[in-house]
């Protein structure tokens, strides 16, 4: 993956905005707070992996980026601020989410699974035209199509969670722990497919992942959270490269 230098904050090198913004980021549950301040950007075609230890609020983070979470502070997409809005607006507006669990609906086929996803687009021959581009992808659920999603295997219904995030046509996609449950063959294979959708260019992730190498594999960039806030932002080649950073960071 090229490395992409986009300043912090909404706008980066020559004016060009960042895709995201996080700035001031403070959010929890109840009485307690997990995100403090915390600031990072993300830049359009970029692929970031959120690094640290287990409570650092990681998923956290993404919870509150696709409006799932109350929050303070500002997220803004394209230099627009998206604070306050639910989750389906936010879906619109390009930012989709793969949540730990996969969370397909597991009585309806693969096939009724992906019309789920592009539910909210009315350009349904350039819904049906992608469909097929990301089936080219993961042909495995191409030639599934009939089947209950819970009759798949657990790669295969995690393969199905982020297509079915693809057909909502993001420009952003979350992923929370997508290798979650599955074997280290089928973690391998996924972030494999994960590495052809990145090398795509038009599709920027953000990425929590307790595989931290793989991920970091077809990553831009690792950001680290520490107790709710950023401690470091590093090139992932430079993570990879250097074990005394892998031991520092790779939290579990």
């Amino acid at each position: 993956m090229s490395e992409r230098s986009v300043e912090h904050g909404a706008s980066g090198e020559n004016g060009v905005t960042a895709l995201l913004a996080v700035n001031g980021l403070r959010a929890g549950y109840g009485s307690v707070t997990v995100l403090r301040e915390l600031d990072f950007h993300l830049a359009a075609g970029e692929v970031v992996v959120l690094l640290g230890a287990n409570g650092a609020g990681k998923t956290t983070t993404l919870r509150a980026i696709c409006g799932l979470l109350p929050f303070k502070g500002e997220v803004l997409l394209d230099g627009a601020s998206i604070r306050g809005k639910g989750a389906d607006t936010i879906t619109r507006l390009g930012i989709a989410h793969v949540p730990q669990g996969r969370g397909t609906f597991v009585n309806l086929t693969v096939e009724e699974n992906l019309r789920v996803g592009a539910y909210s687009r009315r350009d349904h021959k350039e819904a049906a035209r992608q469909r097929d581009q990301w089936l080219e992808v993961f042909p495995r659920l191409g030639q599934r199509l009939n089947q209950a999603a819970g009759s798949l295997s657990g790669g295969e219904q995690q393969m199905l969670a982020v297509v079915r995030a693809l057909m909502s046509n993001p420009r952003l996609l979350l992923l929370d722990e997508p290798s979650l449950g599955l074997s280290p063959l089928l973690t391998q294979e996924l972030f494999g497919q994960l590495g052809r959708l990145a090398a795509l260019g038009s599709l920027s992730m953000l990425i929590v992942e307790q595989a931290a190498e793989l991920a970091l594999g077809i990553a831009d960039r690792a950001h680290v959270l520490a107790s709710g806030r950023l401690s470091a932002s590093r090139p992932a080649a430079e993570l990879l490269a250097d074990d005394t950073l892998t031991t520092a960071y790779f939290g579990g």
